[in-house]
């Protein structure tokens, strides 16, 4: 009973404190925001190749992994607004091109000192552009993605509107599809994540649909979104973090490892937190952009 009491005040803790990260990046302003995901791309990065060294049984030079995280660096700026500059100082017009060429280099030469690396291992780890970096720049483009709706009275800033629908879809259907999973989960829903159910994956489906759906229709007024539009795109976002989640299961049971990382005790790693959202981003731009409700 004390060893559970201990597990369970250390996961306490560490989700105290990852709440805490979380809140201080995304509200503080636009550099906190960066920071947060510049970070959360870069560690997400070393887990990431982590687990395709362990798939492949080969080791990743250091300094590959330096030129994905550099390079992942420079996507972001790529993707980044207006938000992210220094007075008349653009940061994509003056970081992105050193940011880019360093990535190279490390990249080029550290895959040149590397013992006996597969191709297979290599393009799989350069998967991790479309995996990992490519949906954290849309999270920096997102700031103040545009148009907005009318949120004068709720407690965030609009330019952090979409971001925060996403994150608060994620975590209404992860919650749910675990509640409703443990009360009455009676169906497996795949071999690679044993503990899910058909019944919990659905219910926190539909729960996410109807609370950030209702959200949506609450708040936004732009006929260009209508009721209908907005519970549509909720459920895509809450099924493609499923897929999300489940993605990274089969990663995880692949490379034999029960959590991407030990950055936060209790919870895993970055991966393990993030998985939906990785996969729900590019679906939430794709919508969006269909629907032409989209200003640069």
């Amino acid at each position: 009973m004390a060893l559970q009491t201990s597990v369970l005040k250390t996961r306490s803790l560490t989700a105290v404190l990852f709440v805490s990260v979380m809140c201080i990046g995304l509200f503080v302003n636009a550099w906190t925001y960066a920071f947060l995901f510049l970070f959360l791309v870069s560690v997400a990065w070393i887990e990431f190749i982590r687990l395709i060294d362990r798939i492949y049984s080969q080791q990743t030079h250091p300094y590959v992994t330096m030129g994905w995280v550099l390079n992942s660096w420079a996507l972001c700026l790529l993707f980044s607004t207006q938000h992210f500059e220094i007075g008349s100082f653009s940061l994509r017009d003056n970081l992105l091109l050193p940011f880019h060429l360093a990535g190279f280099i490390l990249l080029a030469w550290g895959t040149i000192v590397s013992k006996a690396i597969s191709f297979k291992h290599w393009l799989a780890t350069a998967a991790g552009n479309l995996y990992l970096s490519l949906p954290i720049a849309l999270a920096l483009h997102f700031y103040g993605f545009g148009p907005l709706p009318d949120v004068v009275d709720l407690f965030f800033s609009p330019a952090l509107w979409w971001v925060l629908i996403a994150i608060l879809t994620m975590w209404v259907n992860d919650t749910m599809a675990y509640l409703l999973g443990s009360l009455i989960g009676r169906t497996p829903f795949s071999k690679i994540s044993p503990k899910k159910t058909w019944e919990g994956t659905i219910g926190g489906i539909v729960s996410a649909t109807a609370l950030i759906g209702w959200l949506l229709d609450r708040c936004f007024y732009d006929e260009a979104l209508s009721p209908l539009s907005g519970y549509i795109l909720i459920t895509l976002l809450a099924i493609a973090g499923t897929v999300g989640d489940l993605f990274e299961s089969k990663l995880k049971r692949m490379a034999g490892v029960k959590d991407s990382g030990n950055l936060m005790p209790g919870h895993g790693g970055v991966l393990d937190r993030f998985d939906s959202l990785l996969f729900a981003l590019p679906v939430l731009y794709l919508f969006l952009r269909s629907i032409s409700l989209y200003v640069d």
